[in-house]
């Protein structure tokens, strides 16, 4: 089990390598790195509801806890990419 939150297996695997380089999941935090810092991620529902929005630190990183959001599809948008995820 890696977590609360998994990609969806739909996404080319060249896609998928680039995306797990930048997200990893730990005790039911999303976390993502290699952004650009101060920049802006959200998590939306599919149906484009911000649900949460952060920003990258000084390192490049951003936490994103859904722990409390509904399971179901969500999508990560970050200022280079965007990707789905999926909370269990």
């Amino acid at each position: 089990n890696r977590g609360l939150f998994t990609t969806t297996q739909e996404i080319p695997t060249s896609l998928s390598r680039l995306v797990a380089d930048k997200l990893s999941v730990r005790q039911g935090l999303l976390l993502l790195d290699q952004l650009k810092a101060g920049s802006s991620v959200q998590v939306l529902t599919t149906d484009g509801k911000v649900v949460y929005q952060t920003t990258a630190n000084a390192d490049g990183q951003a936490v994103v806890n859904l722990s409390q959001h509904p399971k179901g599809a969500y999508v990560v948008k970050t200022a280079t990419q965007s990707f789905k995820i999926a909370n269990h």
